[in-house]
């Protein structure tokens, strides 16, 4: 749970500090095309920043995997299956049987699945990336203080967020300094 909770606040970092320029209209317009094809109504506001916010986050992941050369296998995507199962029925994915192998191949016809799977498979082999290249602090903390740090923030009222934001940017002046900060141009 840490090693996701690692990849998250680095996707996180990332969509939030490194600008990524690309034509909203553009966006927009696809968006829109798209939903006309399907009869659907034009792309509201707030489903329009998911779309964005999504679109950003694959062309993270895509520069991420360029810059580690990083690759997928399908044993990779088996694999995660095996564990996901595995952790189902409380058992290791090491104690592969005829029908543990048969519920794998069965998630694997699901394109869905495979597409949750490769994604996971994704995330592990960032993270491995990121460990071997980066040093980070590591903290022991409890269950419930560690649900604690990972649970959604609740919406803050205007007054605090502008006392956040300026708070923030004094952060982000002294983080400069830091050796450990990460930094990745986009192409």
């Amino acid at each position: 749970m840490s090693d996701v909770n690692l990849y998250n606040n680095v996707i996180t970092y990332f969509l939030e500090n490194v600008k990524i320029d690309f034509s909203d209209e553009i966006l927009h317009r696809y968006l829109n095309l798209n939903r006309e094809n399907d009869q659907q109504t034009v792309v509201t506001d707030e489903e329009f920043k998911e779309y964005r916010k999504a679109y950003c986050q694959d062309l993270l992941l895509e520069k991420l995997v360029k810059e580690f050369d990083i690759k997928v296998e399908k044993e990779d995507i088996r694999h995660c299956a095996a564990k996901r199962i595995a952790r189902y029925f409380g058992t290791d994915e090491s104690a592969e049987n005829d029908y543990f192998k048969s519920i794998i191949d069965n998630f694997l016809k699901d394109e869905k699945q495979v597409k949750e799977f490769y994604m996971e498979a994704l995330a592990e082999k960032i993270i491995l990336e990121l460990k071997s290249r980066y040093k980070f602090e590591q903290k022991k903390v409890t269950w419930e203080k560690f649900q604690e740090l990972n649970q959604p923030k609740v919406a803050e009222t205007t007054e605090e967020q502008a006392a956040t934001t300026e708070g923030k940017k004094e952060k982000k002046a002294s983080k400069k300094s830091n050796d450990n900060q990460l930094e990745m141009p986009l192409d």
